[in-house]
């Protein structure tokens, strides 16, 4: 998502500089109108983006600015802030907690629910790197969020499809209650037909989700098998894009461990040879480990 997050910024223009104030006082403004000039196209738009930014990590009055800026009803201000959420959470998780105690994320996962794909796809980037921090996991599924991802996975925004394969992505990872969730939720079909998409992007991404979902997980395991999973992971070995490859290399060896049967249907899917293939294709040492495991995974009697 932070590639995506730099193209928000890069787009982030026409928003009244004179917008009204949220509050009578207070910082709340300030964060209103910071993102409110933000917008425009002067010289040094980056640079003071990255300082309110850096602020904003510790001014708590800022931070209670962009949860504000969530709830109003103005899209462009939900936009805006929710990119911001997005960006403070890169690599950060006191920031993640400090915006969860502060009901972040409850106004994030409400905005999934707008009429607008620039605001459920701006909440849904925000979700997934605020889920790097485990709490912000466990509270997503508290809310009811994994279903609601769910159902903007059949988008037809491909922003919006994207972003959403990326929440899970994060929200699954090493937490068991939300693959528990995802099997419940039945999102493992829906993940499956975005890894039909002709974006290499929302591919990418819902391989990686799926790959992070079957972890641990025999329930979640069987259903992308059931739901033709297999061959889609097997074919993205044979393309150029280095995420899709990565992620369908990982997929494929968790996928190999436990049930024979989805083993030999890997085999028969020739995995080895299009593995083994790629391996001589490209230079990425983790793919290429990751390439070796997923082999001998399969080679296991």
């Amino acid at each position: 998502s932070v590639a995506w997050q730099k193209d928000q910024m890069d787009r982030m223009k026409g928003v009244p500089t004179d917008s009204n104030p949220l509050m009578d006082d207070g910082h709340e403004d300030e964060a209103t109108d910071f993102i409110a000039h933000a917008a425009d196209d002067g010289a040094g738009k980056s640079q003071d983006y990255a300082e309110f930014l850096a602020n904003a990590k510790s001014n708590v009055d800022l931070l209670t600015g962009l949860v504000v800026m969530l709830s109003t009803n103005d899209k462009k201000l939900q936009i805006y802030a929710a990119t911001a959420i997005c960006n403070l959470c890169v690599n950060d998780e006191a920031t993640a907690a400090r915006l969860l105690e502060m009901d972040a994320l409850e106004a994030l996962v409400a905005l999934l629910d707008s009429p607008s794909r620039r605001v459920v796809a701006s909440a849904a980037a925000a979700i997934c790197n605020m889920c790097f921090h485990i709490p912000c996991k466990i509270r997503l599924n508290e809310l009811g969020g994994i279903p609601k991802l769910k159902e903007c996975l059949g988008a037809k925004s491909s922003d919006v499809r994207t972003q959403t394969c990326s929440a899970l992505w994060a929200a699954v990872y090493d937490c068991a209650v939300n693959k528990k969730q995802m099997d419940i939720d039945h999102v493992i079909p829906e993940l499956v037909k975005c890894m039909k998409s002709s974006s290499n992007a929302i591919k990418g991404q819902a391989a990686g989700a799926i790959g992070n979902a079957i972890m641990g997980s025999e329930e979640n395991k069987a259903e992308v098998a059931m739901r033709g999973g297999l061959a889609l992971l097997v074919s993205m070995l044979d393309t150029d894009d280095a995420l899709m490859q990565r992620q369908a290399v990982l997929a494929i060896a968790n996928l190999a461990v436990g049930d024979l049967e989805r083993m030999q249907s890997l085999k028969q899917l020739n995995a080895v040879d299009a593995l083994k293939k790629l391996d001589k294709k490209i230079k990425a040492e983790d793919t290429k480990h990751f390439i070796k495991v997923a082999v001998s995974n399969l080679s296991l009697k």
